[in-house]
């Protein structure tokens, strides 16, 4: 709820030199929540980021729409274990969600990984918020592109 006190002014506040670690460090802009009414535990434990833009209230019922590989995964050694050829598709699992509000700030003011970037505050980059965007960002742009530049790089200098 909170932040959208920041939600217009966040990056003109990191470009004035606003102290912002204590608030990175809150739960403003990180949230997180489990659904605990569904019968089952995952037995996946790694931290999956995945986008996500429609209402927090839906995000219990888009397990399936945004983690598809996991969600085929899991059903698939859910029906292993029936000795009946019994087949389920809709298996529901505990899961733990945390939300990263950060992307949601509005750009109006320039980009926020060029603001955070540009900041002297280093304390910045210590915060949970801060790092699970930048390992998103990484994942999701960086990885890709860098890594066929560095395999580039590799097979020109071998040539």
């Amino acid at each position: 709820m909170f932040s959208h006190l920041f939600q217009y002014n966040l990056i003109e506040l990191i470009q004035k030199g606003v102290d912002m670690a204590p608030i990175f460090r809150s739960n403003v802009f990180l949230h997180e929540f489990d659904y605990t009414e569904w019968p089952s535990t995952s037995e996946i434990t790694d931290t999956v980021l995945a986008p996500y833009n429609n209402s927090a209230f839906k995000l219990r019922f888009e397990y399936k729409n945004i983690y598809k590989d996991l969600a085929s995964t899991e059903n698939a050694k859910y029906n292993a274990d029936f000795a009946d050829n019994q087949v389920i598709d809709n298996v529901y699992f505990k899961i733990k969600y945390q939300v990263n509000l950060l992307p949601a700030m509005s750009t109006d003011e320039g980009s926020l990984m060029e603001a955070i970037a540009g900041s002297d505050e280093l304390d910045i980059f210590n915060t949970e918020a801060v790092q699970i965007l930048v390992d998103f960002k990484w994942q999701q742009f960086a990885l890709r592109t860098h890594s066929i530049g560095a395999i580039s790089h590799v097979c020109y200098m071998c040539f």
